[in-house]
């Protein structure tokens, strides 16, 4: 982490002219950011920010040079600002916050370059999109038990029925004749009887009758 190329910025007198020179050499915009220091630009291209740019000349900047400042990262930003001049560079600022971002302050090199060296704040981590569930397996089917084998015992052939239905049909015919018949011979029977009667009382009449006359003579 230490020593990583982090951000770097314009400082100029004239923001103006830099907006132009940059927009056109690069197709780089600019985004106004109010900061309580003063107003502070943003070069920015395709939604991307490459870099930042301040007004110099304004309170507490009257003696800033014109320069591009970058700022190198460090794991221990109170560290380095009180051990920075054991190692021959010197601290330009005391240690100050940026909110949102860290604790940085303006240092020179033994050369008379100088460079900002910043401790960022911890930044949350970007949730990644949870992986979509794969979807279960099927349980496959059960298999079904193999079907025993039943063997088919050859039916045997129906035996033939008697015929009730057209014996019975016949004997109705049969059984009515013989009804009849006896019917006839009752009848018969009967009339004979009756004529038998009838001439036998005939006879008994006509013997009474022949008798009473022989009485007479």
């Amino acid at each position: 982490m230490n020593g990583n190329w982090m951000w770097h910025e314009l400082n100029t007198p004239d923001v103006h002219r830099a907006q132009t020179f940059y927009g056109h050499l690069f197709g780089w915009g600019v985004t106004e950011m109010p900061m309580p220091s003063g107003m502070y630009y943003l070069f920015q291209k395709d939604g991307q920010g490459h870099g930042g740019l301040i007004q110099t000349g304004g309170p507490g900047l009257e003696n800033e040079p014109t320069r591009w400042l970058v700022y190198l990262t460090t794991d221990d930003v109170d560290r380095d600002h009180a051990r920075i001049a054991d190692l021959g560079g010197k601290a330009l600022t005391h240690v100050m916050e940026v909110p949102g971002t860290g604790r940085w302050f303006l240092a020179e090199d033994p050369t008379g370059a100088q460079f900002a060296l910043m401790q960022p704040y911890p930044q949350p981590e970007t949730a990644k999109p949870a992986k979509a569930a794969k979807p279960k397996a099927k349980a496959k089917p059960k298999a079904k038990p193999a079907a025993k084998k039943v063997e088919l015992k050859p039916k045997q052939p129906a035996k033939a029925k008697k015929p009730l239905a057209k014996a019975s049909a016949k004997a109705k015919p049969m059984k009515a004749a013989i009804k009849a018949a006896r019917k006839t011979a009752g009848l018969k029977a009967g009339t004979r009887a009756r004529r038998d009667l009838a001439a036998s009382k005939a006879r008994d009449a006509a013997l009474k009758g022949r008798s009473q006359r022989n009485m007479k003579r």
